[in-house]
């Protein structure tokens, strides 16, 4: 701290969550297992020094999403606040031991450090669930609304963002992708119908989304028997004077329409 001393004591913590809403949680030398914290530093600002000890305890990058809460005590003052992850691999410091993304669910699984964890994590995944719709949201009109959310939750990985229930509704998300499935719109006195729909569904049209790694879909794929479409390989589409490439596969959903999930295999020139 360049030598100047604080009055009282700064300090920070983060609940960071990933794309399938899961806490990023670390387990410290005592034990137990808490949020990213630390101390804010002479002549930084708030956001600048969570950057950092972010970035120090975990080597990951995150962006800033808000702040939860304040508290003051007699000789600190904490910060506390909600992130994205954005990129990186999980290098712990030698503040810890062990690393987890976890459903808030199953925190009661963990020796928290401190008793309202879970509470301040369910109010942080609010704000964080306060989510930005994409401009562009495909809608898919499904014969079997309860087979169609199974096999998109169950098997492929996608988060209820929120449902109808009643009129058989649901959207969902999967890695930053977001989608609509309906039962209704197949119904010739829905306003979104269009004419008598078969098998498959999905003619003409396919959904590219690109994860980090496409292997954990595919053994959930198989471990259900899902079957696969096309089987993984790589592809390289050029763009101007390089070529990108990537590695995916494709499947079906339950009324035909076709998705490719692929990763991201770098670039190369022609």
């Amino acid at each position: 701290m360049d030598g100047k001393k604080f009055l009282f004591e700064v300090r920070q913590g983060a609940f960071i969550f990933n794309d399938n809403n899961q806490l990023l949680i670390l387990k410290n030398k005592k034990g137990t297992w808490g949020i990213v914290g630390g101390h804010l530093e002479y002549n930084e600002t708030a956001k600048e020094g969570l950057l950092r000890e972010i970035k120090e305890e975990t080597n990951l990058e995150v962006k800033f999403v808000s702040y939860l809460n304040a508290v003051v005590r007699e000789k600190d003052f904490i910060l506390v606040c909600v992130a994205k992850y954005k990129c990186g691999n999980v290098k712990l410091s030698h503040e810890h031991d062990d690393w987890k993304w976890v459903d808030l669910q199953d925190l009661k699984n963990y020796n928290l450090s401190f008793s309202q964890l879970k509470e301040e994590a369910d109010k942080a995944l609010k704000i964080y669930s306060n989510m930005k719709f994409n401009k562009l949201i495909p809608e898919l009109s499904v014969s079997n609304f309860e087979k169609s959310l199974e096999f998109y939750t169950k098997i492929l990985g996608f988060k209820i963002k929120y449902q109808r229930e009643e009129s058989k509704f649901a959207f969902l998300s999967f890695h930053g992708s977001q989608i609509m499935i309906d039962k209704g719109n197949d119904e010739e006195d829905s306003p979104w119908f269009t004419g008598k729909l078969e098998y498959p569904r999905g003619r003409g049209i396919h959904f590219q989304l690109e994860v980090d790694k496409i292997q954990p879909i595919l053994d959930n794929l198989n471990k259900n028997n899902y079957p696969i479409k096309v089987e993984p390989k790589e592809y390289w589409f050029r763009k101007e004077n390089e070529l990108i490439g990537m590695k995916g596969f494709l499947v079906m959903d339950p009324d035909g329409y076709l998705f490719m999930f692929n990763e991201d295999i770098g670039t190369k020139p022609l």
